[in-house]
């Protein structure tokens, strides 16, 4: 009898395994993972017909001598919604004087039919420049040349975007400053660092600290120097116009301190000017 009772017990272990297996099989089973495709951010495709500059900027000249803004396939355009980066745009198809191409590219977000996208070409703080600009290819330098353009969507039909053409317009007059010194405006004054200030609201103030090299007086003559300077500065996402405040220019050379103040000083994007700066030796 008790030889029954253990082969029994035996038998209930062998089954009870079989079953715990059966069990484990079918949970395996019902949770394996099935390999799927990886779900990609989804991307807009934009297209644009632009123009850099166009007439405005084909006006700028000094003393004859054309000033031009050009598109090159290494140019990033960026794409805003209000505040929101949207992508960036590349250049293709540049026309044979470079001043138009196709802006190609794919954006994070698609806008909607009916919005208003602003392309900012070339965004920078306008401190990189050598005070030439126009070298001796009489071209905007990079780093100046910061230009934007509004565009509309005109529909979005699945992932392409359709906008309205862009003319891309000059966010910066350029100026032509030949410094002198006021006692003797015959005596050139050559620095190797040139500072432009002004100041918000009385209470902020901006300055445009600049490095000069001595090879920018052998391309531009003795004291004269070329700057894009900014028509608009953007404080907590709000556009405020540069154009007449008083702005105060100083620099040290040949061992003097020397500053030049201009009240109300107005320029309008695009333009060009030439001013003689008296400055004073403090």
């Amino acid at each position: 009898m008790m030889k029954n009772i253990k082969t029994m017990k035996n038998l209930w272990m062998v089954a009870a395994t079989f079953m715990a297996g059966m069990a484990l099989a079918a949970c395996s089973n019902e949770d394996a993972l099935t390999p799927v495709e990886p779900e990609l951010p989804q991307t807009y495709t934009l297209r644009i017909d632009a123009t850099q500059g166009g007439d405005v900027m084909r006006g700028l000249s000094d003393e004859g001598t054309t000033v031009a803004a050009t598109w090159e396939s290494t140019d990033v355009v960026e794409v805003y919604k209000g505040d929101d980066k949207l992508g960036e745009l590349t250049p293709a198809d540049i026309s044979a004087d470079k001043t138009s191409c196709t802006l190609t590219g794919e954006l994070d977000t698609a806008p909607t039919a009916g919005d208003n996208l602003t392309l900012k070409y070339n965004t920078n703080d306008f401190t990189n420049q050598d005070g030439t600009l126009t070298g001796t290819a009489k071209s905007i330098d990079k780093t100046a040349n910061y230009q934007e353009a509004t565009v509309t969507v005109s529909a979005v039909d699945g992932q392409k975007i359709t906008t309205t053409a862009a003319t891309f317009t000059p966010q910066f007059a350029i100026f032509k400053f030949t410094l002198v010194e006021k006692d003797d405006v015959s005596k050139k004054l050559s620095p190797t660092t040139f500072n432009i200030g002004t100041t918000l609201f009385g209470v902020l103030p901006i300055t445009l600290p600049f490095e000069i090299p001595s090879a920018s007086y052998t391309v531009n003559g003795e004291g004269v120097l070329y700057f894009a300077i900014p028509t608009t500065y953007t404080y907590s996402g709000l556009k405020i116009s540069l154009s007449g405040l008083d702005y105060t220019f100083t620099f040290e050379y040949d061992g003097q301190n020397y500053t030049c103040s201009k009240s109300s000083l107005t320029f309008v994007a695009g333009n060009f000017y030439r001013v003689t700066m008296k400055m004073t030796k403090e």
